[in-house]
């Protein structure tokens, strides 16, 4: 088996953080949301991992190649951002015909993937959903079998929604069908998407299943990265601990990465803080702070806080990006 991650999303959602990064190295719980989703992917022992790269991506590159040295990863470049179904096609010849999984580049899922890879059939990872507006949906028949794909449907009849992960049983038919929607330039919202493509493997005689979950953060918004730093603590066994703590309090669960001091604060629950951190004097809660950042005097929740930033001021919540610098009188 093979995986496919396309990873070459700008996030402009996720402003100021994807300034500096693509969205997939934005930090979640004390590591990219890329390397959430490589981690989970050890048990699996693909054959290779492809990872679809453009914006900002040798941030993501240099990252990967320092800390999954042992699996098989290639990069493959999306120069033109066409959508989904095209950044899949830009893998083709990297592809022979066997299993693929397709697992998007900022999405983290509480799902068994070996229950999910072992189908006998090609199987869409689905989540029930109040808004079906919003989402690719997916229609089934009696049997249980998938008979039509809808991307962000107007008037949904459905509220199956795809939340980014594709099981394709054989490879070729997947290809074949989006080299003919993309030789005949089917786009839907613009963009050539995978669940065009998938159709047409539909009209071809390709059974397809769904794989109902209950938990998936897309992370494409700053409260969506708090909920799922919040979820990913949660299923920690215990709290990450590193760095240097004097006269603190910590609630778990939090995540303290190496060489972080922090000092009389009172730290958690559900805070990330990345490597060489500076804290003194404050309480934070329910909050992402990156790498070199120095922070001091302050009472926040709900907040992110960008790589070297410094910031000393009386606010209740903040999200600033790399290289700020805010202080109070």
């Amino acid at each position: 088996m093979k995986v496919i991650i396309p990873a070459a999303g700008i996030g402009t959602r996720l402003r100021p953080h994807t300034y500096n990064r693509p969205k997939a190295m934005v930090k979640i719980a004390g590591f990219p949301i890329i390397g959430h989703i490589l981690n989970r992917l050890k048990n699996l022992s693909p054959e290779e991992i492809l990872i679809i790269v453009g914006y900002k991506k040798y941030n993501l590159i240099k990252w990967v190649n320092k800390k999954y040295q042992n699996l098989n990863i290639k990069f493959i470049d999306q120069k033109e951002m066409e959508g989904l179904g095209h950044a899949v096609y830009m893998t083709r010849k990297s592809v022979t015909n066997t299993d693929l999984l397709i697992i998007l580049g900022d999405t983290i899922v509480d799902l068994d993937l070996k229950k999910l890879t072992d189908s006998k059939y090609t199987t869409l990872a689905t989540k029930k959903v109040k808004n079906p507006k919003r989402f690719g949906i997916a229609q089934l028949n009696k049997k249980g079998f998938i008979e039509n794909l809808i991307e962000k449907p107007d008037n949904p009849t459905s509220n199956e929604a795809l939340i980014g992960v594709y099981y394709i049983k054989e490879s070729q038919p997947l290809f074949n069908s989006l080299k003919y929607i993309i030789e005949n330039n089917i786009r839907t919202k613009g963009e050539y998407q995978i669940t065009d493509a998938l159709n047409q493997m539909l009209k071809q005689d390709n059974k397809m299943k769904t794989f109902n979950i209950k938990k998936w953060f897309d992370c494409g918004t700053i409260e969506t990265l708090l909920s799922t730093n919040k979820f990913l603590l949660d299923k920690q066994e215990d709290s990450f601990i590193k760095g240097n703590l004097s006269n603190c309090v910590i609630n778990h669960p939090v995540y303290i990465d190496k060489n972080v001091e922090i000092k009389n604060s009172i730290i958690g629950p559900y805070v990330s803080i990345s490597e060489k951190a500076r804290i003194a004097n404050s309480i934070i809660k329910n909050s992402i702070i990156y790498e070199e950042s120095s922070l001091s005097n302050l009472n926040i929740q709900n907040s992110i806080i960008g790589k070297k930033s410094s910031l000393s001021l009386n606010l209740k919540q903040i999200n600033i990006g790399d290289k700020a610098s805010i202080k109070g009188d």
